[in-house]
């Protein structure tokens, strides 16, 4: 008798070693199995939430350029037509020049009094012609490019074209300051002459 209660008591035990330990390694696995099943989870899906970012930055990319070259193919028609209308007020200049320049020297009589020498006349036209032009031309040839860079989507033509803008507004900027010093230097003389 003594051995069957030592039987079923170490039966009991073993059976209680066995179920706590089976739980317990049942637990764990549980555990591991459910943390690793929310890391792969969470991998997948910072990779899928990634992927997603990745298109959804280059559909939002791509579509800001088409915005851009629609932009700037507005921008290359207004610009096309100021500089034609350039080109025609440069020339109009340049014609009004020369023939002022031979009506001067045709009618001069030789007195230094009767004002502006004609040789003057004709640099001072040759002069502004070329200042006037070049602005003209770089805006020209920046309407031109954007054209190209919108057809064929290029960036280096697009670089050129923005380039070209650069040196408009660069020669814009130099002739700007070349008229306010012919405007001081004549304001001065004039004070100086009276």
């Amino acid at each position: 008798m003594d051995n069957n209660r030592e039987s079923s008591t170490d039966n009991r035990e073993g059976s209680t070693g066995n179920d706590s330990g089976s739980s317990t390694d049942n637990n764990r696995n549980s555990r591991k199995g459910s943390s690793t099943d929310s890391s792969t989870d969470n991998r997948e899906g910072s990779t899928g939430n990634n992927r997603n970012s990745r298109k959804g930055s280059s559909t939002d990319s791509s579509t800001d350029n088409k915005e851009i070259l629609k932009e700037l193919n507005t921008i290359r028609k207004w610009a096309m037509f100021l500089s034609l209308v350039g080109f025609i007020a440069v020339g109009s200049f340049a014609v009004t020049g020369f023939f002022t320049g031979i009506f001067l020297s045709v009618f001069n009589v030789n007195d230094p009094a009767q004002g502006f020498p004609a040789w003057l006349s004709f640099i001072i036209t040759i002069l502004m012609f070329l200042l006037l032009l070049f602005p003209v031309i770089y805006l020209f040839r920046f309407s031109r490019f954007t054209s190209a860079a919108v057809r064929t989507n290029d960036n280096s033509i697009l670089k050129k074209a923005i380039r070209n803008l650069k040196t408009h507004y660069l020669c814009l900027g130099i002739l700007v300051i070349v008229v306010f010093v012919l405007y001081f230097l004549i304001l001065i003389l004039t004070m100086l002459s009276t």
